[in-house]
This record gives structure tokens, sequence and C-alpha cells, in this order.
């Protein structure tokens, strides 16, 4: 629902714990954004032509009809103030498309997963066992 290409959208990166913390990154609409298959299953944003630290991002509904997001940040493109919540819990992303839809991932927390947190340096959760939002 909703289309980036003409609207832009904006990407929220949370991540909760002991030093939990919060940043949204803007998208802006053109052509950073492209849609995927015919008839269309997503879109994909590249920062070559877009300004800010989102160095690509790829949203799409998979043959099984479930949703997928992945999402590439990269600090020499744009500030990022999003870090390892050192010890870590619980994050997610949420993909805001004006006048569409927003889509989001929890994970950690009560949506569960494979946690990995190595201090300041590395916070990961793989495979999280349930849908939702971030709170």
């Amino acid at each position: 629902m909703g289309d980036p290409t003409v609207n832009g959208a904006t990407l929220r990166v949370i991540a909760r714990g002991t030093t939990g913390s919060d940043q949204t990154f803007t998208l802006p609409a053109g052509p950073g954004w492209r849609l995927i298959g015919s008839p269309p299953i997503g879109y994909r944003y590249s920062a070559a032509s877009g300004p800010g630290a989102v160095r690509s991002l790829l949203v799409k509904r998979t043959a099984a009809g479930t949703f997928g997001m992945k999402v590439a940040l990269l600090g020499r493109l744009g500030p990022i103030d999003v870090v390892p919540p050192d010890v870590g819990t619980e994050g997610g992303v949420i993909l805001t498309i004006p006048g569409g839809a927003s889509y989001c991932v929890d994970f950690g927390g009560p949506a569960g997963g494979i946690l990995t947190s190595a201090g300041k340096k590395l916070f990961s959760v793989k495979r999280p066992a349930a849908e939702g939002c971030p709170p």
C-alpha cells in the first residue's frame, strides 16, 4: 500500500537494552526507488541516488505470501546514531510510506529469537519466533 517512488518513506530503527537507541531515516521519493515485479510484489531503495545512511532497503511479499524486509546502513553515507544496546534485549524496524502503510519487524523480547550480543560492537537476533511491531 502506498508508493514510495512518489511519496518517499521513513525507516525507523530501534535497539532496546541497557543503553537503547532509536533513529529515523528519511528515504526521499524519486530515482532511488524501484518497483519489483509485475504485478508488483515490493520495492527496492538504493542510496546511489539518495542522501543518508540507508545504503539499501528491500521490502517485498514472498512467493509463500509472507512479508520480507532487508536493510543495510552505512555510516560513511550519513550519520548513524542507533547503536548496539550493550546488553541487547530487543529491537525492530518500521518502514512507513506516507499515504500508504507501515511495515514492521520486531525481534528479541516478546518476538523471541536467537540473541547474540557483544557489548557495544554487536547486537543480532536471528529467527524471531513471533510477529509484531516494536513498542
